[in-house]
């Protein structure tokens, strides 16, 4: 299981190494913003299906600067204990849910746009932390408020930082992995900013 983010519509940034050695049965997960579908262009369509060919999965949650409207025609379907959209052969967005990879049961959530804010099914509902109350790991674009302060030294929070410092009180996890702030650090013991140097686990 490999995590990176932002990848910001960039086919570069499937070109490092390790992302380019994930194996046909490998999962790769994007931390929001993933940045692919913006002007619903051929040029657009046409990396998305070259994503979707790759031999590994691809899984990719909303970010914040990711326009979820043209990605609600495509139905969702039950995939790993969640909800999931196929957009092409093996790229995937994933829907707010707890999921089961590999033997690990991840919390995973997106962060919404601001146009998006106001759609509950882009959102962790109450219903959902019940069934989550402990996993092994959360995968989120944003992070917790207070995280994202600690690193950046002032306010960085968007939709979800400081709902996130609410559900970090009251889950059991092990480790929390998030993108959006374009830093590649770990925040002992438990956080882990994730950017442009995938993160194996």
């Amino acid at each position: 299981m490999l995590l990176t983010a932002d990848t910001h519509g960039d086919m570069s940034a499937f070109s490092h190494k390790k992302i380019r050695s994930l194996k046909a049965d490998e999962n790769l997960f994007i931390l929001g913003d993933f940045g692919f579908l913006w002007e619903n262009s051929e040029k657009e369509h046409k990396e998305l299906r070259k994503i979707g060919l790759r031999r590994h999965r691809t899984f990719f949650i909303p970010g914040a600067n990711d326009d979820l409207s043209l990605y609600r025609d495509i139905p969702e379907e039950d995939m790993f204990g969640g909800r999931a959209r196929c957009i092409y052969g093996n790229l995937f967005l994933l829907s707010p849910g707890v999921y089961s990879f590999e033997g690990r049961k991840l919390l995973i959530c997106g962060t919404p746009n601001a146009d998006d804010a106001d759609k509950t099914e882009d959102l962790v509902t109450d219903e959902l932390l019940l069934n989550a109350m402990e996993v092994d790991m959360v995968l989120t674009h944003e992070p917790p408020a207070s995280i994202g302060a600690f690193l950046k030294g002032t306010e960085t929070s968007a939709s979800m930082g400081y709902f996130f410092d609410t559900v970090r009180q009251k889950l059991k996890f092990s480790a929390w992995y998030f993108g959006m702030l374009h830093m590649n650090k770990i925040i002992p013991p438990k956080y882990h900013a994730v950017f442009d140097e995938p993160v194996e686990i």
